[in-house]
């Protein structure tokens, strides 16, 4: 119960300060977690939770350097023509697995 209230916690206030970003949610696989990670509208990564970090091998230094979601994912670039809130398919680069993902569009 403690670690479900601390990841609430994090998802709060992770969304809330990045509110101008595209969020991203996902369940990688049955046995992770959710996580988040955060987009530009350029499809720059901006930042990524701790669950995210670990399973994307990103740290600080990856995020402050910044990250070409491309590089990560393969997707459709028209996800990001989009308003609202929509789930789709990621593929990881490089691996045989995609996972599915809820996509928050910034706020305006």
């Amino acid at each position: 119960m403690v670690t479900a209230a601390a990841r609430a916690i994090e998802e709060r206030l992770f969304r809330e300060h990045f509110r101008h970003a595209w969020t991203i949610a996902a369940l990688p696989s049955d046995t992770n977690p959710h996580c988040f990670w955060l987009w530009t509208s350029n499809q720059w990564m901006l930042g990524a939770d701790r669950i995210a970090r670990d399973i994307l091998g990103l740290d600080d230094d990856k995020l402050g350097s910044g990250v070409p979601c491309r590089r990560l994912f393969e997707f459709d670039r028209s996800i990001f023509r989009q308003s609202g809130e929509r789930t789709s398919r990621l593929g990881s680069c490089g691996r045989r697995r995609s996972m599915v993902v809820c996509i928050v569009y910034a706020a305006a």
